[in-house]
């Protein structure tokens, strides 16, 4: 059976309820937040159970929209760069030194859609596979943040199930990180049950970016010899040094001795197309249907299992549980994946870095804080030295990510290394399972499933989300090549681990 479309009813562009005065300001990007120019937008999706009243009553639907579109435009107050569009400044004594920043007075506002799909819960959650359809209830598919010059850095989209609501965040990952993203959606939602009684939220968010060189000095030097609505040209001899530059992909002390693999972030890798002495970049990157993707769930048993055998085997208590569990995941695909074993693998953990630096800051700076923590050994002793020892490789990683260590990078962040493509040894991990997920509401209730669109999957990406019962349990997107899932599925040590 054919599934059916999404079928769009209405849009509209959202503003902040005020201006506030700051908002008159342009907001400049910091690195961090540069290094996502050519990722994908952030894409996080809540499946709603649909309550009789909108069954009973037709205009429940249009009444819970319109108090959507309320206590949007009351948080957008708050979060005003999420009002506006990206800008590009030009350093007048050198034009190759470019300065992003958000115009918050630029553009109509915040995009806001309501559509329908003829389609249940079930059918959205319940197939092995994440369903392709799934991409649909989220904007922008697989646009690059660079496209937030024209369009939305926020858009909602209200989607219609048969017997649920789904509501879909496509926020620009320039503008913030996965920590802002569930800051925003927090306050939304602190807003949205408020009922207009108050505009006021528990945490307001902290617009002061954190600049290496003082916040006077934002501009980069970025090899773009053309860019536009619909593509940025690069010079090919620069491409490389530049994304060494805006990557925080290095070396640590943990990493010592050990062989050199010369990867970027897979994320910005893989968009990248080459011709001639050019590297060619689309604003709106095309579907990724070479990947499946499948969401496995660890209990909280089953989490803790695996965390005391990891401490046991190398007689410690400091790997905390997803370290524990990256490493469990590390260990399986790598033996799904079949490679020789001499071969290098590595893994990535996406770290927030908001409490490493010194002085720390608060969790409430909106922004991007990132930093992957690199781990990195051959496939043959990733399987040989067990659980315990990878996990440990993961732990370093993530202590090893010291102020220092971040300073340093961001002082002389060049390094001559080379990739044209994604490398398919790397496992790449995002998200949080501390993120409260399960805690944004808007009048339905606790969400049925927690969703993630189109954007930023590749071979080897890994997406974390707390499980729904909470309790430490934990949710794992995983995106693999078909034949690397199809093995992961048959591996008993795997399975026997998810439920």
């Amino acid at each position: 059976m054919e599934t059916p479309a999404v079928q769009y009813l209405s849009e509209c562009f959202i503003r902040p309820k005020y201006t506030p005065e700051e908002s008159k300001q342009p907001v400049y990007l910091a690195p961090w937040d540069v290094v996502a120019v050519f990722m994908h937008y952030m894409q996080k999706g809540f499946v709603f159970a649909k309550s009789l009243a909108f069954d009973t009553d037709e205009n429940q639907i249009q009444e819970f929209v319109q108090k959507l579109k309320e206590s949007l435009s009351i948080t957008l107050v708050h979060f005003y760069p999420l009002a506006g569009r990206l800008a590009t400044q030009k350093k007048e004594e050198n034009p190759s030194d470019l300065a992003f920043y958000i115009d918050c007075s630029k553009g109509p506002g915040a995009r806001f859609i309501h559509a329908s799909l003829d389609l249940t819960i079930d059918d959205i959650t319940s197939p092995t596979d994440i369903p392709r359809i799934v991409g649909s209830l989220f904007d922008h598919g697989r646009s690059v943040n660079y496209a937030g010059h024209t369009k939305s850095l926020l858009t909602i989209q209200i989607t219609e199930l048969i017997d649920g609501i789904f509501i879909g965040c496509s926020m620009n990952h320039m503008v913030g990180d996965g920590t802002s993203l569930w800051h925003f959606l927090d306050s939304w939602s602190e807003i949205f049950k408020a009922e207009g009684r108050t505009s006021a939220i528990s945490r307001p968010p902290v617009h002061d970016r954190w600049f290496p060189r003082g916040p006077h000095d934002p501009f980069l030097r970025l090899p773009f010899i053309h860019h536009d609505d619909h593509q940025v040209i690069i010079s090919r001899d620069k491409a490389n040094t530049w994304l060494d530059a805006i990557t925080a992909v290095s070396r640590t002390p943990a990493h010592d001795g050990l062989p050199s693999q010369g990867q970027h972030d897979p994320l910005l890798s893989h968009l990248l197309r080459a011709r001639d002495d050019q590297v060619i970049i689309s604003i709106d990157d095309g579907d990724n249907d070479t990947i499946r993707e499948r969401i496995f769930h660890f209990s909280s048993e089953s989490v803790a299992k695996i965390k005391a055998k990891a401490n046991a085997e190398r007689n410690t208590n400091e790997i905390s549980s997803l370290q524990a569990l990256s490493a469990h995941l590390w260990r399986c695909i790598t033996r799904a994946r079949n490679f020789p074993l001499d071969r290098q693998t590595a893994f990535f953990t996406i770290m927030n870095v908001r409490s490493r630096l010194v002085p720390p800051m608060s969790q409430d700076c909106f922004g991007n804080y990132l930093e992957p923590a690199m781990a990195t050994t051959g496939c043959g002793e990733l399987l040989e030295q067990g659980l315990g020892w990878a996990a440990w490789l993961l732990h370093q990683a993530v202590i090893n990510h010291s102020n220092e260590w971040i300073n340093s990078w961001l002082q002389t962040p060049i390094l001559p290394r080379r990739a044209d493509e994604p490398d398919p040894n790397t496992v790449l991990l995002g998200g949080s399972p501390r993120f409260n997920m399960y805690g944004t509401e808007f009048g339905l209730g606790k969400p049925v499933a927690i969703r993630n669109g189109s954007g930023n999957k590749f071979d080897g990406k890994l997406i974390v989300s707390p499980g729904a019962e909470g309790g430490g349990s934990m949710d794992f997107e995983i995106c693999l090549v078909p034949h690397a899932m199809t093995s992961l599925e048959c591996d008993r040590e795997f399975m026997e681990t998810v439920s």
